[in-house]
């Protein structure tokens, strides 16, 4: 019998076109697969990115790498990955506790 990973992943809203981010690692050569069998279990998904958290001795002032599973760049998924960074920050909820700004760094995009 195969044992089959769990992913992590949570869906996303942010303006009508729903993104699933996959915080499990999955090597770039198996995502477009991993994304197909996300969206087949949630049909309402329309697209699917894999988010990485970079090591703080990275140094590059990245808070999260978004790659698309086709490698294309999406900005429902960036500002969606944008707004699962301050969460796993723990920022509260309201504009006025929000950062100025996020640093992500985005497939399709140099």
């Amino acid at each position: 019998m195969e044992e089959k990973e769990t992913l992590r992943y949570s869906i996303w809203d942010p303006t009508g076109n729903i993104t699933a981010l996959v915080e499990s690692a999955v090597a770039v050569g198996d995502q477009p697969a991993a994304a197909a069998a996300l969206m087949r279990r949630h049909p309402e998904v329309e697209q699917v990115g894999f988010v990485r958290f970079p090591d703080v001795a990275d140094h590059s002032g990245v808070q999260a790498e978004l790659r698309m599973a086709g490698g294309e760049f999406c900005g429902n998924a960036s500002m969606s990955t944008a707004a699962l960074c301050l969460l796993r920050q723990g920022a509260p909820g309201g504009t006025e506790t929000m950062p100025e700004l996020v640093r992500i760094r985005v497939s399709g995009v140099e």
